[in-house]
Order: C-alpha cells, then sequence, then structure tokens
C-alpha cells in the first residue's frame, strides 16, 4: 500500500519555518517569574528601553509603533498574514533575549522570536506580541583540538541563514544537511527537523545538534545537551518554538563530498494508470534498493480548469541529487528508471562540488544573507480565495527513510496530494 502524508514543514525547503516559534509557552508567563518582583516599570516600553536599550544602545535596536522603521521591521513573508506588533527587539547577546522576555513577562505581552521570517502561517509575528529579532547573532566558530587542528564541531549564533553557514563551513570544507533555500533562518530549521538532498546519508539538520544555549519562559539562559537538561534538549530538536528562544547552535559537521551530481528527468505519461505504475515502481525500489547517497523526488503539478475541476497533470520530473561520482550515479538511475512505464527526457546531469550545489539547488547566485531582505509572498500558500484563482500549483512526492511515501505541498492546499493518492490506488 502506498501511504501520502502532507508534511509541509518537513520538505524540500524543510522546514521551512524559520523563526523560532516561542509563542505557546511564553504567552503563560506571569509576573512572578521576573524574580518574584512587582512591576517596576511604567510601561511595558520603558521596561524594554530601562533593560536594553540604555544599557546597549549601540548593539541592539528596539523598533516601536510609530518609528518610521516600523512597517518594514513587521513584514511578513506572506502578506495575507500581517500583524501589528507591540515592539520589535533587535538583540546582540543572550542576555537581550533574557531581560525582553522578563519584560513581557512583567506587562503579559506574548513573545515570538523570529530569524529569517520564512513563515507561510507568520509564525514570527504576533498580533500585539514582542518579537525578538536574533538576526545580530551571527559569531561562528570551529572548535579545535590540542594541537590547534579544526575539528568536525562548530558553534554559531542563531541568526545565520543556512547560505551564511554553508559558507563558513565551506572555509574548511565543512557541510550539514539541510533545505534548499539559503536565505532560510538556521535557528528555526533546527527546532523543526531540517530535511534536506542529503538527508537520506547524514538525517536530519536536527540530528547533528551537540548542544543548544536557550531562554526560557522565565527569562533563565540555560545550557542544553543530552547531559545538561537532557530532557529540554530532547524537545528543542522537533518542538522547540514551544520551549524557549534559542540563542547559539553546535553542530557536529561532516567532511564535504567533492562529488555531486544534480539531476533532472522529465516524463510524460499517457494516463494516470502509467504515474500509478511509475510511482509503485519508485516505492518498491525506494525502500528496497535505493542508496542513501540519493536525494530524490517527484516534482507533481496541480491543474485548474474554468469550471474549478482540478486534476493532475501528467508532465512529472524526476529530480535530486547523488553524492558520489558520475559512474556510480549512471547505474544506480539506471536501475531505477528501468523499471518505469515510459522513458524520460534528461534535462540536466552536472557535476558540482558541495558549496556549489547547495548555491544551484538554491536558485540563487549569492548565498550570503548580507543585504538581502526578507522576500514576499502575496498569500498564494495560505489564502484559499487566491488559490482557486491559480493556473497551476506544485506538490511533490519524496523518497523519506522510514515512510513509504511522503506528499509535499504548500500549506493548506491539500488537493495535490488528494489526488494523487487517488491515482496511486487505483
Amino acid at each position: 500500500m502506498i501511504y501520502l502524508n502532507i508534511l509541509s514543514f518537513f520538505g524540500y525547503l524543510a522546514g521551512s519555518l524559520s523563526a523560532t516559534r516561542s509563542t505557546t509557552l511564553l504567552d503563560s508567563c506571569s509576573i512572578a517569574e521576573r524574580g518574584h518582583t512587582t512591576e517596576r516599570h511604567s510601561s511595558f516600553q520603558d521596561c524594554l528601553r530601562t533593560e536594553i536599550g540604555a544599557t546597549d544602545h549601540i548593539s541592539s535596536r528596539i523598533v516601536f509603533p510609530g518609528d518610521p522603521s516600523y512597517p518594514l521591521s513587521t513584514l511578513t513573508y506572506n502578506l495575507a498574514i500581517q500583524h501589528n506588533s507591540s515592539a520589535i527587539v533587535y538583540v546582540s547577546s543572550a542576555n537581550h533575549v533574557s531581560e525582553a522576555i522578563k519584560c513581557a513577562s512583567e506587562f503579559k505581552v506574548p513573545v515570538v522570536a523570529r530569524n529569517g521570517g520564512h513563515s507561510y502561517a507568520s509564525f514570527s509575528s504576533s498580533p500585539h506580541g514582542l518579537i525578538i529579532d536574533v538576526t545580530n547573532l551571527k559569531d561562528f566558530s570551529f572548535a579545535t583540538n590540542h594541537v590547534g587542528e579544526v575539528g568536525e564541531m562548530v558553534t554559531f549564533g542563531a541568526g545565520l541563514r543556512l547560505g551564511d553557514l554553508d559558507m563558513a563551513l565551506q572555509e574548511h570544507e565543512r557541510a550539514v544537511p539541510h533545505g534548499v533555500s539559503p536565505y532560510i533562518g538556521v535557528s528555526g530549521h533546527a527546532t523543526c527537523g531540517g530535511f534536506g538532498t542529503a538527508s537520506r546519508m547524514w538525517g536530519l539538520f536536527s540530528d547533528h545538534i551537540v548542544e543548544l544555549e536557550v531562554v526560557s519562559a522565565n527569562g533563565t539562559i540555560l545550557k542544553v545537551s543530552d547531559k545538561t537538561n537532557p530532557e529540554l534538549f530532547f524537545a528543542m530538536r522537533g518542538a522547540g518554538p514551544s520551549f524557549g528562544i534559542i540563542t547559539s547552535l553546535t553542530l557536529r559537521t561532516h567532511e564535504a563530498p567533492n562529488n555531486v551530481i544534480l539531476f533532472e528527468i522529465d516524463y510524460v505519461f499517457p494516463n494516470p494508470d502509467s504515474a500509478a505504475a511509475t510511482l509503485s515502481h519508485f516505492q518498491s525500489w525506494g525502500l528496497k534498493s535505493a542508496p542513501s547517497q540519493l536525494g530524490i523526488r517527484w516534482s507533481v503539478k496541480l491543474n485548474h480548469t474554468a469550471n474549478s475541476s482540478k486534476k493532475i497533470d501528467l508532465n512529472w520530473r524526476l529530480q535530486g541529487s547523488f553524492l558520489g561520482h558520475m559512474a556510480r550515479f549512471n547505474r544506480t538511475i539506471g536501475r531505477l528508471t528501468s523499471g518505469f512505464s515510459v522513458k524520460g527526457q534528461v534535462v540536466r546531469v552536472e557535476r558540482f562540488d558541495w558549496l556549489e550545489s547547495v548555491r544551484t539547488l538554491g536558485g540563487s547566485d549569492a548565498l550570503s544573507s548580507e543585504g538581502i531582505n526578507p522576500s514576499n509572498d502575496p498569500g498564494e500558500a495560505s489564502s484559499s480565495s487566491r488559490y482557486n484563482h491559480c493556473d497551476r500549483t506544485h506538490s511533490a512526492v519524496q523518497l523519506i527513510p522510514g515512510f513509504d511515501f511522503i506528499c509535499i505541498t504548500s500549506i493548506l492546499v491539500h488537493q495535490e496530494c488528494k489526488l494523487l493518492r487517488e491515482i496511486v490506488h487505483r
């Protein structure tokens, strides 16, 4: 049997919630948690100015409603879901995060954290809440051994984006698995899994976390690992947005591969039965024979007709990456496609080094987030009214260890997966 499950946060963009969502726990903070003191500030704004702005006005910035930068500071990725937040604090240390949380607790203001801001549901913003923006936390360092040699561990601030991390790791030819967009925030990505093209061989991004620095709901700064606060460590790697705000991460890394094959092959199926037969073979081969070096998915399109009916477009694309030499890739992809019901048209088969493969998959000439403002989506991914007027939307069938099939689609847009399920159960 083929199972198609909707796991939008677990896909190629992985995840791609990019802000550490902290509202769940931080909404419940009480004044008592601020060291058992009574209110000692005249207002929420006064508290932030006193505890953060007045003491460190150069490296931190606080934005309130009415400030010239407020509209841009509160702009969300999904323009269909905008919030008027009470304040935005651009922190530059874990202490700033702690003080901001304590101020929010004192005045019962909900808190969210923001890094990349790449959230279809605008989870990195909050109506009348406090946004703690961690994008200034960008320290980066490799661990070294007793003779000064660089090891496999790296520690960095929660404000990095994935592309920034890739470039810093490449200086010592190291790598980690993650989603493809270079401008997604690392800290949010880490707390929601982080699946990418190398994950079948290396695992999730969150699997590589060795230690976290986390600010809890009462403002306490904690070191979190499998030996220190192990239960919180377990929770942070998958449900972190409900338990605290990450300020730094320590990861285990891998040697960056020199040979990465990126490929795209187009298929045109004559009918749904032919597509179903190919998917069945893909599933069987994937469960029994697919090497871990292969990251692969189908890109599937859903056509919308004038009478509002919807059907799967039978022009599909097989795409992915292979960590290894071209000769082994050719043997591997040959074994897979020999069982397909139709022959495909090769669009691309190219060899890259690791960093170039990351840049190519991300569809961007630049990996650095320096000077990059978050792009915005008009809301097609989240608005059913806009969705009904789209000519075409996209979903993907991903090969992931432990699952038969994963159907990945835009948030709140599930018709693609429903129709795929109907095809494979014919």
